[in-house]
């Protein structure tokens, strides 16, 4: 196990959201979906950081634009969008190209919904601006202070990947766009950081690799906001106290840490879990343990809308398995 990996993606993500809390920032989720990009390689890459960024910031820049353009035409809203996506798939041919468009894609409906309900999103451009102002440097100097083993910086296991199908593509399309005019159609934006769970879904390359992230909804992102809750219990609901924050945040990270760092410990059947659970309790975190007071229902609400996708995403998956399964038999008789 590598214990400097352990301190500096804990030491970074402490650093940052508290950072964030302390210069006020409405925002400070934006630290939790910026920070992968930073801390989780072997070495500190100003170029990697940096083309996640822009397309990051070119996400929510065109989901603001599109919306504010088309706002009275949710119609073409959505056709556009699906052209759009359409188009970006079509230069992409390998599963691990699309799913490093995950955040930016949500941010682009994150952008493009707020904008059509009237919410002001270019506070969130300053924003992420504002964070990678601070977060680079500190991603930076931590690498710099607890860097990488020299032996284990080559350890990347090369795989073949079987190109993404057309059709495969045009079904990510049509999930994408569905959950975007559901989103669009119905007020239900208090609930819009579920769709990164929809779109985490729709980007896996297989229908196996998708059933595990709807397997994982309860166990990752339910439980998350329940642990989120009891952070929030022993924050008495206020961020106020920077010691206190900082500390019990530094101990959680590092303790999710030393299990995703550890071969033996991690999590065996899902895929990334402690990433995904370390994401699923400071999402709810920092956008509601703030000076406003204590208040677990937006938790528990959280918790609910997840638990709705989840139910959502398992029917539509069954579907899709008995359209397969009815499917191949036909397939293996006209082959006959």
């Amino acid at each position: 196990m590598n214990v400097n990996a352990v301190i500096r993606a804990s030491l970074f993500f402490t650093i940052s959201i508290t950072l964030a809390e302390l210069l006020n920032m409405q925002q400070p989720v934006l630290c939790v979906i910026l920070g992968p990009a930073i801390i989780s390689g072997h070495k500190f890459s100003l170029r990697v950081s940096s083309i996640f960024i822009a397309r990051i910031l070119g996400a929510v820049v065109l989901g603001t634009i599109i919306g504010e353009v088309f706002y009275s035409n949710q119609l073409f809203v959505v056709v556009f969008s699906a052209l759009l996506l359409g188009c970006l798939l079509s230069f992409l041919k390998y599963p691990s190209k699309i799913l490093a468009y995950t955040s930016p894609t949500f941010l682009y409906c994150f952008a493009l919904i707020n904008t059509t309900s009237g919410v002001f999103v270019e506070n969130s451009v300053y924003e992420l601006l504002q964070a990678v102002i601070f977060m680079l440097p500190i991603g930076w100097l931590i690498f710099h202070l607890f860097p990488t083993k020299s032996d284990q910086t080559n350890q990347h296991q090369i795989t073949q990947e079987q190109p993404i199908s057309e059709r495969h593509k045009i079904f990510i399309t049509g999930v994408i766009s569905c959950a975007l005019i559901a989103f669009l159609a119905f007020e239900i934006t208090s609930a819009i950081f579920c769709l990164s769970v929809v779109i985490n879904v729709a980007l896996r390359s297989s229908i196996k690799r998708g059933k595990l992230v709807i397997a994982s909804i309860i166990p990752v992102q339910i439980t998350g906001c329940f642990v989120g809750v009891l952070f929030h219990v022993l924050m008495l609901g206020h961020s106020n106290n920077v010691v206190m924050f900082s500390v019990v945040l530094f101990i959680f990270t590092s303790v999710v840490n030393f299990f995703f760092f550890n071969k033996e410990l991690r999590h065996k059947d899902i895929p990334n879990f402690e990433v995904g659970f370390l994401s699923a309790v400071l999402v709810p975190v920092t956008l509601y343990t703030h000076t406003t007071g204590f208040n677990i229902e937006p938790f528990v609400e959280r918790a609910f809308n997840m638990a709705c996708i989840w139910v959502i995403l398992t029917i539509l998956m069954f579907g899709i398995l008995q359209i397969k399964n009815k499917s191949e038999p036909q397939r293996t008789i006209a082959s006959a």
